[in-house]
């Protein structure tokens, strides 16, 4: 493995940070934030809460710009999320290969003529 650049280490602690704060919004906001009308009963569509995996989340931005840093501070920082599943029940090698895949199709891959 080459060393990291010093641009790479700043990138890398920028978007941990705008992570970090993401993650401590989501915990702040109040469950009283969605209107509830107590005459109504609750709709089962309604979903639990998703856990925020900093490693899924990461995969699922590679065709967004994600540097390979961030990724490499994710793993190193919670190397068990390699093998958790998400609530779909997906690993981030599903996520990376799903958001690989749709960049391909988006730019004209996967051509069988």
């Amino acid at each position: 493995d080459l060393p990291e650049s010093p641009g790479e280490q700043v990138i890398a602690q920028e978007a941990a940070d705008w992570a970090a704060e993401r993650h401590r919004k989501s915990l702040r906001e109040e469950p009283d934030a969605v209107p509830f009308d107590e005459d109504q009963p609750l709709s089962l569509s309604l979903s639990p809460p998703r856990a925020f995996r900093i490693v899924h989340a990461s995969v699922s931005l590679i065709g967004f710009g994600c540097p390979p840093e961030m990724i490499r501070l994710a793993l190193s920082i919670h190397p068990e999320q390699v093998s958790e599943m998400d609530e779909d029940g997906n690993l981030p090698l599903h996520i990376a290969a799903c958001a690989a895949s749709a960049i391909g199709t988006s730019l004209g891959g996967d051509d069988d003529s």
